[in-house]
C-alpha cells in the first residue's frame, strides 16, 4: 500500500478510538445497582461484532428518606406535647412537593414507634401505577428539668392517669439517680486499680 494511500485517521490500524456520547434513560422506580444493556454500543474491532455497553445505576443518598425496595423510611422527632395532643408537619418530599403529615385525632405516639402513609413509596419497577409505603419512626423529645416548674409537675400529676407519683423526701433511705457518665463504669470485675491496671496490659493509649 502506498502511502498516500494510508488512512490519515487511523494510520492504516483500521481502528479509530472516538468518544461518543449515549443517552441514557432511567425508569421510574429503578432500583440500586440495575443494570443498563446497550447492544452493539460497545468496543468495535474489524471483522468482529461489536461488545455491549452496560451501565449500571448507583442511587445517590437522601438527606431524609431511606429506600429499601418499593418502600420509603424517615425518621420524624416531635415533642412530649405532640406526642400526646397530636401534631401535624409537613416535609419535601421527591416530586418536589410538601407532603403534610398528621396524627390521628385522639391517637398517642409512643417514643420508637412506626407509623405507615400507606402509597407514599416509590412507584414499583416496571409498574408505574402501584406504588409502596412511606413508613415514619418517631423519637419524643422529653423537656428538661429547668423547662418543669413545680406548677407544671402538679398539674400534669393531677391530669395525666394512673396514681400521683412524688419524690422521696431527703432523710429518707432512699437510692437518688445521677446521670449516666461513662466514666462510671467498672469493665474490669477487679475495678479500681485493676481496671487501670488491665488498661495498661491491653495498651490504652492514656496510659
Amino acid at each position: 500500500m502506498k502511502d498516500e494511500d494510508i488512512c490519515k485517521h487511523c494510520e492504516g490500524e483500521g481502528l479509530l478510538e472516538v468518544n461518543e456520547k449515549e443517552k441514557v434513560s432511567i425508569d421510574v422506580g429503578t432500583p440500586d445497582e440495575h443494570v443498563l444493556k446497550f447492544v452493539g454500543k460497545g468496543n468495535e474491532i474489524p471483522d468482529a461484532i461489536a461488545g455491549d455497553l452496560y451501565v449500571k445505576v448507583h442511587i445517590k443518598k437522601h438527606k431524609v428518606f431511606t429506600r429499601k425496595g418499593a418502600d420509603l423510611f424517615m425518621e420524624k422527632q416531635i415533642t412530649l406535647k405532640q406526642a400526646l395532643c397530636g401534631f401535624t408537619f409537613q416535609v419535601p418530599f421527591l416530586d418536589g412537593k410538601k407532603l403534610s403529615v398528621s396524627s390521628t385525632k385522639g391517637e398517642i405516639v409512643s417514643p420508637g414507634s412506626t407509623m405507615t402513609i400507606n402509597g407514599k413509596g416509590m412507584p414499583f419497577f416496571k409498574d408505574t401505577i402501584s406504588t409502596g409505603n412511606l413508613f415514619i419512626k418517631f423519637s419524643v423529645k422529653f423537656p428538661t428539668s429547668k423547662q418543669m416548674t413545680d406548677e407544671t409537675r402538679t398539674s400534669l400529676n393531677n391530669l395525666l392517669p394512673g396514681p400521683k407519683t412524688a419524690v422521696a423526701k431527703p432523710g429518707t433511705d432512699t437510692e437518688y439517680l445521677d446521670e449516666f457518665n461513662e466514666s462510671d463504669l467498672n469493665p474490669s470485675a477487679e475495678g479500681g486499680r485493676g481496671h487501670n491496671q488491665q488498661e495498661e496490659e491491653e495498651g490504652d493509649p492514656r496510659y
